[in-house]
């Protein structure tokens, strides 16, 4: 069993940016499952909401060894039935998605900031920033590529 977050979220490295890289980036990773030590060569994948759709890309990229998916908790048409119903946009939802992803991106952002071995050098210590907070105009950038998902 393998656990990967998608470029740019939590634990992995990278720009995150909805929906662009999903299908390349899961064909790259079924088939680095695949070769790994110890595998049979056949990758399934599951998960829900954004990672079952990111499967769905995966799949559409084709890759050899990937046997099945188990997507749930997530839609199948995007546009009606998930961030719009019957032509109207969702708020809740997406007010509550762009909100995780404003508040994991700050996190991000904050932590690549920390530079501890900085308290050191710098006098009075009071005066060292734990936390720089991001540019907004840069988490705006983010959050604006949510609107062209």
């Amino acid at each position: 069993m393998i656990t990967q977050d998608t470029r740019g979220r939590y634990g992995s490295e990278g720009e995150f940016y909805p929906f662009r890289n999903e299908s390349q980036d899961g064909y790259d990773t079924v088939e680095w499952a695949a070769a790994l030590t110890n595998s049979n060569g056949q990758v399934g994948m599951l998960g829900g909401s954004y990672v079952g759709a990111t499967q769905m890309l995966a799949a559409i990229a084709k890759p050899p060894h990937l046997v099945a998916i188990f997507p749930y908790l997530t839609s199948s048409e995007y546009y009606d039935g998930w961030t719009y119903q019957n032509g109207a946009l969702m708020q809740w939802f997406s007010s509550s998605w762009s909100s995780i992803l404003a508040v994991e991106t700050l996190r991000r952002q904050a932590n690549a900031g920390i530079q501890a071995k900085q308290w050191v050098e710098q006098l009075p210590v009071e005066e060292y920033p734990l936390l720089s907070l991001p540019v907004v105009s840069k988490l705006g950038s983010v959050l604006s590529r949510l609107g062209q998902a």
